[in-house]
């Protein structure tokens, strides 16, 4: 029990009105915009978080690894959405510029966290912020696969982040972490 991290209470939040109101009326890059593999059925029931993120910010912009998805959201009137890594964003990101950089389920698939959270700080306008979401490595029904030898895990992910292990990351990364909360399971 020598690293046992205790866990700090947390508010409990549903992910996308919290989002939602985060980014109001603010300059927002939302990282992970196209929704990958999932962009053709969140656009047909009206529910792509880009979408709704757009509707409550006063500017979006996305950046996506997904080139077909990118040109997808660019025909529907997504005018600044680009295709690029968030390690390594594209130059046509400006850097410094944002008030929110919304990286929404981005972070356990990257190659290297220490990179994407580097580059995303430099992103983000003098006094905005950064949110991070990631599925909780904690959910209390991740281990229960396991007694029928198989694993619970999405095929892209890299990793899993705890509440510990993602704070952690980002003070790494000289970011000053402000808050954490999360959701149920699916919000």
């Amino acid at each position: 029990m020598r690293y046992l991290q205790r866990l700090a209470r947390t508010a409990r939040v549903n992910r996308e009105s919290f989002l939602a109101t985060a980014v109001q009326g603010r300059r927002v890059l939302h990282l992970g915009c196209v929704d990958s593999g999932l962009l053709d059925q969140r656009l047909s029931a009206q529910t792509l978080l880009h979408g709704r993120l757009a509707k409550a910010a006063g500017e979006i912009w996305g950046l996506d690894l997904d080139r077909a998805g990118v040109e997808r959201l660019r025909e529907i009137g997504f005018t600044r959405v680009f295709f690029g890594s968030v390690e390594q964003p594209p130059t046509e990101i400006p850097e410094r510029y944002f008030d929110v950089v919304v990286a929404g389920e981005i972070i356990e698939h990257v190659r290297n966290a220490g990179r994407f959270l580097d580059a995303i700080s430099r992103l983000v306008a003098p006094g905005g912020e950064i949110i991070i979401t990631t599925p909780n490595a904690l959910r209390f029904y991740n281990p229960v696969p396991a007694m029928i030898r198989r694993e619970l895990i999405h095929p892209d992910h890299l990793a899993w982040y705890t509440p510990h292990t993602l704070r952690m990351a980002a003070e790494a990364s000289a970011l000053r972490v402000v808050a954490a909360a999360v959701a149920p399971a699916g919000r």
